[in-house]
């Protein structure tokens, strides 16, 4: 790893740790189970065309494999559950998003 991805993580551990957006797999029965209880806690956005913009995720090398063999291997109700949270963070990213708009004059209308 370079100086400059060790000097970003470690800042970006300090960061959550500070506001408390932190997600430990050690709590979670899975590394699966983890990555639903972290796309909880993530605030997304949706694009111009209204598709919800999917954070970008980093996990160590050492466990990107095991995580998608847990995808891969992991039961119907897990996958529902995922779609039911980008369900529902398209949902809140799309109000806040027609909020936002809702603050501009228009014109022309």
């Amino acid at each position: 790893m370079s100086s400059f991805n060790r000097m970003f993580f470690t800042k970006m551990n300090e960061v959550t740790a500070q506001t408390g957006n932190v997600v430990h797999a050690a709590d979670h029965k899975s590394q699966l189970e983890a990555f639903a209880a972290t796309l909880e806690t993530i605030e997304m956005s949706i694009d111009e065309d209204g598709n919800l913009n999917l954070p970008t995720i980093f996990i160590h090398p050492n466990q990107t494999e095991k995580l998608q063999k847990e995808i891969e291997n992991a039961p119907p109700d897990m996958h529902k559950r995922i779609e039911s949270i980008k369900a529902m963070k398209l949902k809140e990213a799309t109000q806040k998003e027609e909020e936002r708009k809702s603050r501009f004059e228009r014109r022309g209308e």
